[in-house]
């Protein structure tokens, strides 16, 4: 019986060991989960899966989804096409999207982002709606389950033009917030019901419908993110117009988002609204755009990229002048103070190149004089300074292609890189995991339990075998 007990126990506390180990992976794969879409075409991203009546599609010249067609018979409702992305089952979750939508009269269409729970039924949605057929007003609300059931909208209908702007909504605990052009409109308690898919839904109401109506981006933040998100907007967007450029520089923003900005995006437009994708540039804080018009009026936009994806973007406008020399210069800053120098001409500002007379490199992590790798193009040859590629990037006296450990962070490159994949990758809800844990201990258990009866009951036929032999011996001597 003691036996038994034992074996009880280490198979009790081996499921129990198998079960935390399951649900600290499971915490670790739901500490970060986070993306931005950037609407550019030609394709959506993989995550999105199509839907409704009608066809969802991205404009490419516009870099933004629209619905392309309502196409079907037209029922008595709202209805129409739509994307949908799943996601990790989570309480907490921070969704931001841009906007860019035009309210005519006799037209009664909605832009809304929607948001559903594991059954598939919708727990809020949010977005701008133009619902009044005999004019051009629109509003822009939050809702519970349904449309019928709004939780808040807004009053002024002042929305007819809503172009290029954000709309949010956040839940942390228990307190959910709503979020107009990064204004809090409104914020109350809220049940932690997981959402576990959203929509981008273009709707319209019978065959009352304009296809005005087209999204820029969204991001999508959910669970605890280790107190990194998107970053902020760069600050202080100055332009400097001259003969046939416009030159943009900023400040870095205020926020980075707890990660370090690796990227800024520039987008250039003819109109307020109508900016599209330019150019994608390192971590550098000026842009020359040059080959304009003169006598035009440019509009920009510039946002920062870090390793969760794109913040908010600055905007500025400028007008290129004939009035200047022919050719643009170098650096049509006039201040020195505040010129941006590349003097090696290699897309990395003097000020951060490591090697600002060399072309060939720019980063140099540990500073002892050699770059980390070339710049993307050139090789040893081209460097101008006779500079070698450091084989021995962290300085531990091991060469790079022998280090196992290149960031001496302690986790071996080969298992950290697999690592972080694997965790990147893995979306299996955490209810599936702690049941099979569950039911793997159940069968181990069973099977100890059953190979421990038949240990003990294999004795007794072998001990009796045992007597019978010696009594038949006796039996013979006698």
């Amino acid at each position: 019986m003691s036996g038994k007990i034992i074996r009880l126990g280490s198979v009790f506390i081996l499921v129990m060991i198998l079960l935390s180990v399951s649900l600290v992976i499971v915490s670790e794969s739901a500490l970060a989960y986070s993306w931005n879409d950037e609407f550019y075409g030609p394709g959506l991203n993989p995550r999105w899966t199509r839907g409704g009546i009608g066809t969802v599609s991205i404009n490419t010249e516009s870099s933004c989804l629209f619905a392309k067609s309502y196409t079907g018979e037209s029922p008595d409702d709202w209805h129409g096409p739509f994307i949908r992305a799943q996601i990790p089952g989570s309480g907490d979750f921070d969704i931001s999207a841009e906007f860019r939508c035009f309210a005519e009269e006799q037209q009664m269409n909605r832009l809304m982002i929607r948001l559903f729970d594991q059954s598939g039924a919708q727990l809020f949605s949010f977005g701008w709606s133009d619902v009044h057929a005999a004019d051009s007003k629109a509003e822009i609300g939050l809702y519970g389950s349904s449309f019928s059931s709004p939780i808040f909208k807004t009053e002024s209908y002042s929305y007819t033009t809503f172009y290029d702007k954000n709309i949010s909504l956040a839940r942390s605990g228990q307190n959910l917030s709503f979020y107009i052009e990064d204004s809090l409109v409104f914020s109350d308690t809220s049940s932690q019901t997981p959402v576990y898919s959203l929509a981008v839904a273009f709707l319209k109401y019978r065959n009352i419908c304009t296809l005005d109506l087209y999204m820029n981006r969204i991001s999508v933040t959910t669970g605890d993110a280790g107190g990194t998100v998107l970053p902020g907007a760069p600050e202080n967007l100055d332009i400097s117009p001259g003969n046939e450029y416009a030159y943009l520089s900023w400040s870095p923003p205020a926020d980075s988002g707890g990660l370090p900005i690796t990227n800024y995006k520039i987008y250039r437009g003819n109109a307020t609204g109508n900016e599209s994708y330019l150019t994608t540039i390192d971590n550098i804080l000026y842009y020359n755009d040059t080959g304009l018009t003169n006598d035009q009026e440019y509009y920009y936009k510039v946002s920062a990229v870090n390793s969760l994806g794109e913040g908010p973007a600055v905007s500025e406008s400028a007008t290129p002048s004939s009035n200047t020399s022919d050719d643009p210069p170098d650096d049509p800053i006039d201040d020195p103070a505040d010129d941006p120098i590349d003097t090696d001409d290699d897309g990395t500002g003097d000020d951060t190149d490591a090697f600002p007379d060399d072309p060939a490199a720019s980063v140099d992590t540990d500073d002892d004089g050699m770059p980390d790798y070339w710049n993307e193009g050139y090789t040893e040859e081209d460097s101008t300074s006779g500079l070698e590629v450091d084989d021995d990037d962290d300085n531990d006296g091991i060469p790079d292609t022998e280090d196992p450990d290149d960031d001496n962070d302690g986790i071996p490159d080969i298992e950290e890189d697999d690592l972080t994949s694997w965790k990147d990758n893995f979306t299996i809800n955490s209810s599936i995991i702690t049941l099979i844990v569950l039911l793997v201990g159940i069968i181990i258990m069973i099977l100890y339990m059953k190979s421990g009866d038949n240990s003990g009951s294999s004795k007794d036929p072998k001990d009796g075998s045992s007597k019978d032999k010696d009594n038949k011996s006796r039996k013979r001597r006698t």
